[in-house]
């Protein structure tokens, strides 16, 4: 019957059975991670990205790969799916601050999959080997940098044309170098935002992080870094991922599909381009949500997700989860 089956196909249900026995075997709450886990392999199925999960699985166990040497980034850390399949050191279930699925799949499970991880040179050189000897039954075409280096792999089902440029019918997997990372460590933890708030506890140095992404992206400089300093706001209410808006708007009783909106449109910057919309305005005074929060979403250019501060803060720095 399997022979009747496409690869994508093939690929969902190999998918679906390992994260239904990993599931069982690793302590989890079993009514909200079951739902979550199930919502994302709905949206997997319904998108076709079942191929790139099950690459990247095949790839991470034909090399053997220990976590200590990679390091998953973006927003696959919110992931159920990710967990379970041992690309991400993170429960996202129990995991303080917060994760949400619907930074991964999108609201209607219409986001666009794609997974990213930092590598170690002697883990980058086993996945380039794997690559040039891949004889898997996905279709893969390499991406390369101006100098040849090789940094990601677009996938797809066999049956589907790649064209040079990336669409919906193929998803991407990207590994970064890392030249050392006890220095990236270091730097992850240190700067003008580290400096000013004096983190104490895990949940301040994830806000710190998101706070430090990239001078340009109009979150610190002349936004946060003025309210933290003048006392408008405590560190805890800045908005240093785009899970804060979210939250924060859900705090003052919007609905989960208006803030989700909201905050999707903060995170990629259409409010600083295109100001605010009238009705969504009018739904957060209507709320009571303060000036200071609806100005500061208008100067943000970009949100890095949660997930990735966290990722990067357990895996480079050591710095315990549960303090």
């Amino acid at each position: 019957m399997n022979q009747e089956l496409t690869y994508t196909e093939r690929a969902y249900t190999k998918l679906e059975n390992l994260c239904y026995t990993r599931f069982k075997t690793m302590s989890i709450d079993d009514g909200i991670a079951r739902k979550r886990m199930e919502n994302e392999l709905l949206a997997i199925k319904k998108q076709g990205s079942s191929p790139m999960y099950i690459f990247v699985y095949d790839l991470l166990t034909g090399i053997q790969a220990s976590s200590r040497h990679y390091c998953l980034r973006g927003v696959q850390g919110s992931s159920v799916v990710a967990y379970l399949l041992g690309l991400s050191e993170i429960n996202p279930i129990s995991i303080y601050p917060k994760l949400y699925s619907e930074f991964v799949i999108g609201k209607n499970g219409r986001g666009l999959a794609s997974i990213e991880i930092n590598v170690t040179k002697k883990m980058y050189a086993e996945i380039v080997n794997y690559l040039e000897h891949y004889i898997g039954g996905a279709k893969i075409r390499c991406q390369h940098t101006e100098k040849g280096q090789l940094v990601a792999v677009y996938v797809s089902a066999p049956q589907k044309k790649l064209s040079y440029y990336h669409n919906e019918e193929e998803f991407r997997f990207g590994f970064n170098k890392v030249s050392s990372q006890k220095k990236l460590g270091k730097s992850i933890i240190t700067g003008r935002v580290f400096d000013a708030a004096n983190p104490k506890s895990f949940a301040e140095f994830v806000k710190c992080r998101g706070l430090s992404f990239g001078d340009g992206n109009g979150v610190w400089e002349d936004n946060a870094e003025e309210l933290f300093k003048s006392g408008k706001v405590e560190l805890k209410e800045l908005i240093a991922h785009r899970e804060d808006v979210y939250e924060f708007l859900l705090s003052h009783n919007i609905n989960h599909e208006e803030a989700y909106k909201i905050a999707e449109d903060v995170t990629w910057g259409r409010i600083r381009k295109n100001g605010w919309n009238a009705d969504d305005l009018a739904l957060m005074y209507k709320a009571g949500i303060p000036e200071w929060f609806i100005k500061s979403c208008k100067k943000i250019l970009y949100l890095f997700p949660r997930a990735h501060s966290i990722m990067l803060l357990k895996h480079y720095t050591k710095l315990c989860i549960d303090s």
